[in-house]
């Protein structure tokens, strides 16, 4: 993975996950009206209007989700690069350290 691919996480911000809060709360309201569209003596002619507007909402979320799992795997992968960096990096330091520290033989 290269600087490209890491710049693409470091510009994620905050605002997608408040996004994805407020999709999944408009899901919630919808799935709560629809549920109260319908008292137990309700007529049922509305039943299929009100059931597609769910299901269209329901697969506008399925669309999104999709999406977002595609960027939370950017995400992941770009966590797992900058992980192997600083491994190497820090691998990389304590063997400097290692060769600056005097040897036996010099004391």
């Amino acid at each position: 993975m290269g600087e490209t691919d890491m710049a693409g996480v470091l510009d994620a911000d905050p605002p997608a996950l408040r996004d994805a809060a407020s999709r999944l709360a408009d899901l919630a309201a919808s799935v709560a009206a629809a549920g109260r569209a319908f008292p137990g003596d309700a007529p049922l002619a509305d039943a299929p209007a009100t059931a597609a507007a769910l299901a269209a909402r329901i697969a506008e979320w399925r669309a999104w989700t999709t999406a977002s799992a595609a960027t939370l795997q950017h995400a992941a992968d770009a966590l797992a690069f900058a992980a192997e960096a600083w491994e190497a990096t820090d691998t990389a330091v304590a063997g400097m350290l290692l060769r600056n520290l005097p040897s036996s033989e010099s004391r």
